[in-house]
């Protein structure tokens, strides 16, 4: 067995570079590694995979706090895997791709600071990972993300003679090198040309880490990230697995300050008061941050009690994603109506948080209230509803564009009421998504911009729900690959070309083709899903080829 140390410089939960390194942990632990894992997260002991947690300043434990008997020596000693998360000091400053909020830290954009200020942010980890590595020699490293970090402590890396492996994510390559280019080539050179293997999820990302590096990476290996196939799975006993729902949701809801009905109130004001599309969109946009969207909705469990989703004779569409206008969730919502054209009685659960939630909220009460011209009007100035420039939703104008009378008045009479047939969860765990996916019939990711892989699909595909996703980037391996069990179907199944001028019609045919199955087909197909990602995306196989790529 080996000591593994993985770098990790955010939180373990809600996005996914986070959940990726939760995955892997647990995983190194189940197969009795012992693995230091470094991060930032608030409350790690909520994880049974963690054993004990030291804060460090400098180089130095400052404190210890043993989340097992005996802490992590005593599993070690034992035989069996354990894990010791560090938290080190890094001065309240936390450098992110995407700009969001985290309590109690100055969050900025690496694109935003500066080389010094990085270096500044860096040396707490440089000193701190000295520590670690005089303390447990670790067998090997697993460095996340391609810059800025893994340049900036290479040294220490170098100078222990500890062999790292790089996990390059989408995030830094689309959110920081593919913005400034020129700023980051060489010292994502730098750490590839020091790294023992550089791990990529897709063929996707390959290619776009070489393209925008330029230079080519003889020791990338492509290894996708894995699924808990012991967590996600589907479900025999509907009533039971949405009464478990509903609870987890509860016990959820029961500590949450997350959005109630007096924010939804003041969205509504808000609304009434601009009739200028751009300034109301830029109103919406000001109320992001005005709660706590890291903690599930008010009433989310009565709401999903009331959508009845043991009832299978019901279709069930689920999102679960960041609310960013890259992610595309604006398309689903111009998609439902269209859908209902054919399946009156959908219903849609949307998962996640972020900065454009107020602006889908506004998006679909207007196509609840049938104002068709409003929310053509607000989608004109789209990217402004999550605090982006004046510029459109192109897919949702070119929709519009292709109508003829009979088609928008057919729009319009199925978007009348829509809002009855969605909810929103607020942001959820695995535990809840567990529960939430064998429930629902299909899983909808209509991402814009490239993802690394897949990783929600193949969550939802092992719980027996349909994946329906862009066909691009990440996205597409998934896609491919389930495409590929049903060589004879003629045309896809499980995606759509988000760029295409008919985008939203697509995914509303994609959606449509999956609800109209019968019973027998929906359940080979489900079935059909769950087989792929057992034999190609196991978490087991797939932390195990990264501990043999870091210390072989």
């Amino acid at each position: 067995m080996f000591t593994l140390l993985i770098w990790h410089g955010y939180l373990l939960g809600g996005t996914g570079s986070n959940i990726y390194s939760a995955n892997i942990a647990a995983a190194w632990v189940q197969a009795g590694h012992r693995v230091v894992l470094m991060c930032q997260d608030p409350a790690p002991e909520r994880f049974d995979w963690v054993h004990e947690i030291h804060d460090v300043t400098g180089a130095q434990i400052s404190r210890v706090r043993e989340v097992t008997p005996g802490g992590a020596d005593a599993r070690t000693r034992s035989g069996a895997g354990a894990c010791i998360v560090v938290r080190a000091d890094i001065g309240g400053v936390l450098p992110v791709y995407v700009l969001d909020r985290y309590a109690g830290w100055e969050v900025r954009r690496v694109t935003d600071m500066s080389d010094a200020e990085l270096e500044a942010w860096s040396d707490g980890y440089r000193t701190a990972l000295t520590g670690i590595l005089e303390r447990e020699a670790p067998d090997g490293i697993l460095l996340n993300h391609l810059v800025p970090v893994p340049a900036l402590i290479r040294g220490v890396c170098d100078e222990y003679g500890v062999p790292y492996a790089i996990k390059v994510h989408g995030s830094e390559l689309e959110y920081a090198m593919a913005e400034q280019p020129d700023r980051w080539r060489s010292s994502a050179r730098f750490a590839l040309d020091g790294a023992h293997a550089v791990l990529v999820g897709s063929a996707h990302i390959a290619r776009r880490t070489q393209e925008l590096v330029d230079t080519d990476i003889p020791r990338a290996i492509e290894i996708p990230p894995g699924v808990d196939l012991s967590l996600f799975a589907p479900t025999d006993d509907r009533a039971s697995t949405a009464r478990a729902l509903v609870r987890e949701l509860a016990q959820r809801e029961a500590r949450s300050d997350g959005r109630s009905r007096d924010d939804a109130n003041v969205l509504n004001r808000v609304m009434a008061e601009h009739e200028d599309a751009a300034a109301r969109a830029t109103a919406i946009a000001s109320l992001h941050g005005s709660w706590q969207e890291r903690d599930v909705d008010l009433g989310v469990a009565d709401a999903i009690t009331a959508a009845d989703l043991a009832d299978d004779g019901v279709p069930t569409i689920v999102f679960v994603g960041k609310f960013i206008r890259q992610k595309g969730v604006h398309l689903l919502l111009a998609a439902l109506p269209i859908v209902r054209q054919v399946v009156p009685d959908l219903r849609c659960v949307i998962v996640g948080f972020g900065p454009q939630r107020e602006g889908l909220e506004s998006l679909l009460s207007l196509l609840d209230a049938g104002d068709i011209d409003g929310f053509l009007a607000l989608a004109r100035h789209g990217a402004l509803l999550d605090d982006g420039p004046d510029e459109s939703f192109p897919q949702i104008v070119a929709m519009a564009e292709r109508w003829d009378p009979a088609e928008r008045d057919a729009y319009e009479a199925c978007a009348v009421g829509l809002r009855s047939a969605v909810t929103f969860t607020g942001l959820v765990d695995h535990a809840v998504l567990a529960q939430l996916w064998p429930l629902c019939t299909a899983s909808v990711v209509p991402s814009i911009l490239p993802e690394a892989f897949g990783m929600v699909s193949a969550e939802a595909a092992a719980c027996g729900c349909i994946p329906i996703v862009s066909h691009h980037s990440g996205l597409a391996t998934v896609a491919d690959a389930l495409d590929a069990a049903h060589a004879d179907t003629a045309t896809s199944m499980h995606s759509f070309d988000v760029h295409a001028s008919d985008a939203v019609i697509q995914l509303a045919q994609r959606i449509t083709e999956v609800c109209a199955m019968d019973a027998t087909e929906r359940a080979h197909r489900a079935s059909s899903c769950r087989e792929v990602v057992e034999r190609l995306w196991s978490w087991d196989s797939i932390a195990d080829r990264i501990a043999r790529c870091i210390t072989s």
